[in-house]
């Protein structure tokens, strides 16, 4: 029976019954439907909840994460690496994951990711580290070994006392005397082979004075030094001297030299007829002496003169090194640049003082027949003021090293025995150590492998090994070094930039006129030179004697003066009694040129200036009578002389190679003692001569003339056969040598066919350099940017080979085209 009554399209009454039951059921049907949905959604909001808030619902291992494995099983995966990162917790490989995180300096990062990325960091380009370097040595510190690129600066140091203060001729330089008299001493030199002795003449002091009115120009600063050492007075000093006050120097007792200096300013002498350059004794009787070298006046400027005296680096020896003793006018010339090997000791043939009982067995060993104790050997070693060091030698018994301090006087500062391996530091004036292979009592000792390493690491044994730059070049600056030559390396070369033309002889063989009549002095003139700006002040023209002439506007009011017109000309004042030209006499251009030959004229009688009358004679500069007189205009050099000479800045500056230099420098990580130097003579030719020992062949003896550099030595870097290093020289420190070293050759390696040479320090550098005083050094921080700088030299040097290969075959073929 259907759920629902049929409904007759008749519209009766029945009709309208079956549709109110149809009706009533259909609304029956749905309030059940409706409570039948509403308990299932209930049922389900319930479910849904317990679900949401079961601590485990589906378990991971039943829900899948890929075809090869559910989720539980990735977590765990997960969970193992993360461990292994972190090695924390209890994780199975916690020690080896620890262990990870240690470095190869033994330090455990925090985590893992801090040691890689420190691994990281040292294959990305960084910038490069940078040093200044200053006079003497340096402590460099890396902790990665790098090639070490310099930049070195020229510097110029014009003496305007010329060369008068070296005591070389004559006492004159020192001026008028007060209780003293004065006298030049062969046995106490300081610079060249006489010094100035002065002896008191009054029971309680005396002094020398010297004016200097005429060396010194309005508003500019001075510093006056001289190198003194007393005899048997009390003291000995310098001072300036002025119309209203007096600037003292320190007090000087010892009987070794010390350099003692003033300084003065524009308001010391501005109001002051007269300033003196005073050497000072004092005593308690007559005939007490005191010893003076190397007296200099230099012009500074104001912010050096501001430092003198309160920055460390210009008081006292480190100021003297700044500003040592050079006769006239020096440029920097031979620039060198040392690092010290890892170990600073030097092999036993180069030590400062051998027992005659040595045997040397080795290049760092040697045996002793001691017959008493004390048969000691003494290694000299230049180290840095309060720097850590690591000394390390085998001792035995009855043998032992001693190491004493001393400063850069020679004073001592106390000494220390040293243990097996022995760290120490030096004291705040410490300059150089002696290391002093002792014996306790006579027997036979051993004495082997000493090493010295500045630092605190202890290394293994190495022989010392130096690094050098060697650059045979000339280098200027004005005044205040704000306008300076500066040599550096590029392109596989040593270059320089070339902003100053030095030394240009200004002699008779320019043309010459004259220019002006003053009442004792005349002008003449010659073109300028190259390259030359018009007047600058910073130039630098030098007479004769070494002074420096004074660089003036134009008209020049004095002689001894000069002035670079606009016109091209350099006009330089010439007084009458130093030409020979009389008050009226216009001298011809030969004249004038014979002058700068270094000739005097007179009118026959010495002395007496030709003024038109009398027999045009010329004597030599520095003639006291006529003897060897001439009649005829001069037109070559008198013997002797040293022509007038220009410095000059260059108008444009110039990029040059310097033939001739040498040399590479490579830092070790750690400490780096590195050494900026100058009066380097690089690959001289010398004459080894057959010693007076059998079976041996000298150089550089003091004794034999024809053995002997061009100048005396202070130290032997190199000799080398036809070019190449030859390490069978023997090296030698000894009052033998002409100079402090001097070496020999068995006759058995000796090869008389070949061509010798020799690269060494100067000893007497007060006549060919001035100081160095400063160095940009450059070096790479990680392994990437050592890696490119090599790579980068390494094709630099290619390219240079190459290019010099081509240029040999080249001239190859046209000796041949010649026949040859």
């Amino acid at each position: 029976m259907p759920r629902f009554k049929p409904i007759s399209k008749n519209l009766d009454l029945q009709a309208q019954a079956d549709w109110q039951a149809n009706f009533e059921r259909a609304d029956a049907d749905l309030t059940s439907l409706q409570t039948q949905i509403t308990a299932e959604q209930q049922a389900r909001i319930a479910v849904d909840s317990a679900h949401a808030s079961a601590a485990t619902a589906h378990q991971a291992t039943q829900i899948a994460y890929d075809g090869a494995s559910n989720v539980k099983q990735k977590i765990d995966a997960q969970q193992a690496q993360i461990n292994n990162l972190t090695g924390g917790g209890a994780a199975p490989n916690a020690a080896e994951v620890q262990d990870a995180r240690l470095g190869a300096d033994n330090v455990a990062r925090a985590n893992v990711g801090t040691l890689i990325r420190e691994i990281h960091a040292k294959q990305l380009t960084a910038a490069a580290q940078t040093a200044t370097i200053k006079r003497g040595l340096n402590n460099v510190v890396t902790d990665q070994a790098s090639p070490l690129n310099v930049s070195v600066y020229g510097r110029t140091l014009a003496n305007l006392l010329g060369s008068d203060g070296n005591f070389e001729n004559s006492v004159e330089a020192a001026g008028n005397t007060s209780g003293v008299t004065l006298e030049l001493d062969a046995t106490s030199p300081r610079y060249g082979g006489k010094s100035l002795k002065l002896t008191l003449t009054s029971s309680t002091s005396g002094n020398s004075y010297r004016s200097i009115s005429s060396n010194i120009a309005a508003g500019k600063y001075y510093v006056y030094l001289v190198d003194v050492k007393n005899g048997n007075s009390q003291s000995i000093r310098c001072l300036i001297e002025t119309d209203t006050k007096m600037i003292n120097s320190s007090y000087h007792t010892s009987t070794t030299y010390k350099t003692v200096y003033s300084k003065f300013a524009p308001a010391d002498y501005s109001s002051s007829s007269s300033v003196h350059l005073d050497i000072v004794v004092v005593g308690t009787a007559t005939g007490q002496y005191a010893f003076a070298d190397g007296m200099r006046l230099y012009e500074i400027d104001a912010a050096t003169y501001a430092k003198i005296d309160v920055d460390p680096e210009y008081t006292g020896d480190k100021l003297a090194d700044k500003f040592p003793y050079v006769d006239g006018v020096k440029h920097l010339n031979g620039a060198t640049l040392r690092k010290h090997g890892k170990n600073q000791v030097p092999p036993i043939t180069e030590w400062y003082s051998i027992h005659p009982n040595v045997k040397i067995t080795d290049e760092y060993e040697f045996t002793i027949n001691a017959t008493s104790d004390n048969q000691n050997s003494i290694a000299r070693i230049s180290v840095l003021p309060l720097a850590q060091y690591v000394f390390a030698a085998p001792i035995t018994a009855g043998n032992y090293y001693v190491i004493a301090e001393y400063d850069a006087g020679g004073g001592w500062l106390g000494q220390f025995n040293c243990a097996a391996q022995q760290g120490f530091t030096t004291k705040a004036t410490t300059s150089y150590i002696d290391l002093i292979a002792v014996t306790a009592n006579a027997g036979n000792f051993t004495f082997s492998k000493p090493m010295l390493t500045l630092g605190t690491a202890l290394v293994p044994f190495e022989p010392r090994n130096d690094d050098y730059v060697f650059l045979p070049t000339m280098l200027a600056s004005n005044v205040d070094g704000s306008v300076r030559d500066s040599v550096y390396w590029r392109d596989g070369a040593w270059r320089k930039l070339k902003r100053w033309n030095t030394n240009v002889a200004i002699d008779g063989s320019r043309t010459w006129s004259f220019s002006n009549d003053y009442t004792s002095y005349k002008v003449v003139r010659t073109a300028k030179l190259p390259n030359q700006q018009s007047w600058m002040s910073s130039d630098i023209f030098a007479k004769y004697d070494g002074k420096k002439l004074g660089v003036v506007n134009w008209p020049l009011v004095t002689s001894d003066s000069v002035t670079v017109d606009g016109d091209g000309f350099i006009y330089i004042s010439v007084s009458d009694a130093e030409s020979g030209w009389g008050e009226t006499y216009t001298p011809s251009a030969a004249e004038i040129s014979a002058y700068f030959y270094g000739w005097r004229m007179n009118n026959g009688t010495f002395g007496t200036p030709y003024n038109g009358t009398g027999t045009k004679t010329w004597v030599r500069w520095d003639a006291t009578s006529n003897t060897g007189s001439v009649t005829v205009t001069p037109t070559t050099i008198a013997s002797g002389y040293t022509p007038y000479s220009l410095s000059y800045q260059l108008a444009t500056p110039i990029e040059e190679v310097i033939v001739g230099a040498e040399g590479a420098v490579g830092l070790h990580a750690g400490g780096n003692a590195v050494e900026l130097g100058d009066g380097v003579i690089v690959r001289e030719k010398v004459n080894p001569v057959v010693s007076s020992t059998p079976g041996y062949y000298d150089v550089n003896l003091a004794t034999s003339t024809g053995s002997r550099f061009a100048n005396r030595v202070q130290q032997i870097n190199a000799l080398y056969r036809n070019g190449v290093l030859d390490k069978r020289w023997v090296i030698v420190t000894d009052a033998l040598g002409f100079g402090n070293q001097r070496a020999y050759i068995s006759t058995a390696d000796y090869d008389s066919t070949a061509e010798y040479t020799v690269t060494y320090v100067m000893l007497d550098k007060y006549a060919s350099t001035a100081s160095a005083i400063e160095a940009k050094a450059e070096y790479n921080a990680n392994p990437k940017t050592v890696i490119d700088a090599l790579v980068r030299d390494q094709a630099d040097t290619q390219t240079n080979v190459s290019a010099l290969v081509r240029s040999v075959a080249d001239l190859y073929k046209r000796m041949k085209a010649l026949g040859g």
